[in-house]
């Protein structure tokens, strides 16, 4: 006659919680008997769902990390200093038939019960928002160049190229005056252009490329910094004999000032891409032969990182 031995009771008093988008059902396990009942997932109907559980005398919780309406749930029952179990879903293979909320607290509370749920790991409150804004942060930087490669997307495809050369640029590099810009800027959202007589006066530019070289960066006698940059960008040159994409670099000269010259010599080395934004300048002067001699730049009013360090990309 084959012998039945129960399994190891791990914890006496414990609860398991199947939660959805506004409800979760909880199934705590106790030595008076299994009792279950459902919760909203506000925060008044969670501060009663922690009530319920100190009147059973409940100290640990576990529920699954599927999808992110554990993690408000998650959130209270810590700060009311409860020891809270997430188990990766995988790990929790219910039996098949079990497809029912209340079936699904049960067999989680069932797995904690015997000690066959494996945590998973969660970082403490500060590092979890921490952690949200650094990845928040990453979505709006990515956003913003998403955003600023539409933009010169629509102005290539009127003829009307900004950050590279182009047919229609004007002579006078200080003013960028195009017929028809108008309609695209206003389309694109930018009201804040002044328009006179149907054209658009507009000094602006918008680069995102490779450093070709380290910063220099240097201070002038009153200590204001000043950094000269060297962009590459490229840009598509149609296809070559054998149907082969080819692609035509420019090379641009960037100037930045003070707090952000400094940023860039500490933060930035060659190889990194980045996000620029500043006006067109252009300085003159003579040479030794008394020939003039024209410098055109970029002087810099924004700065952004994109991408990978060059040796964490190499990695």
């Amino acid at each position: 006659m084959l012998e039945v031995v129960a399994m190891r009771v791990v914890n006496e008093r414990c609860c398991g919680l199947d939660v959805h988008k506004s409800s979760l059902t909880a199934c705590a396990m106790v030595p008076e008997g299994k009792q279950l009942r459902s919760f909203g997932t506000t925060t008044p109907r969670l501060q009663e769902l922690i009530g319920w559980l100190r009147s059973l005398q409940v100290n640990t919780v576990a529920m699954e990390s599927s999808g992110i309406y554990w993690r408000p749930v998650f959130n209270l029952l810590e700060e009311a200093g409860l020891e809270v179990v997430v188990a990766n879903a995988r790990h929790i293979k219910a039996v098949p038939g079990r497809k029912t909320d209340v079936r699904d607290a049960e067999w989680i509370a069932d797995l904690l019960r015997h000690g066959l749920l494996k945590p998973s790991f969660i970082p403490n409150r500060q590092e979890r928002e921490l952690r949200d804004l650094v990845r928040y942060r990453r979505t709006l930087i990515e956003q913003r160049a998403h955003e600023i490669q539409r933009v010169h997307k629509v102005l290539e495809a009127d003829g009307s190229a900004i950050g590279s050369r182009s047919t229609r640029w004007p002579r006078d590099p200080k003013i960028f005056r195009v017929n028809n810009l108008g309609g695209n800027l206003r389309r694109l959202g930018l009201g804040w252009i002044q328009f006179h007589g149907g054209d658009a006066m507009v000094n602006k530019v918008i680069l995102v490329g490779n450093l070709t070289a380290d910063p220099d960066v240097k201070a002038t006698p009153k200590g204001t910094y000043v950094a000269k940059l060297r962009l590459a960008t490229n840009t598509y040159a149609g296809k070559d004999e054998t149907g082969n994409r080819k692609e035509q670099t420019e090379y641009h000269n960037l100037v930045a000032f003070g707090k952000l010259a400094e940023l860039a010599g500490q933060c930035i080395q060659k190889g990194r891409q980045i996000y620029a934004e500043g006006r067109l300048h252009t300085s003159s002067w003579e040479d030794a032969a008394g020939q003039k001699r024209f410098r055109t730049e970029v002087i810099l009013d924004d700065l952004q990182f994109l991408g990978k360090k060059p040796q964490e990309a190499a990695a």
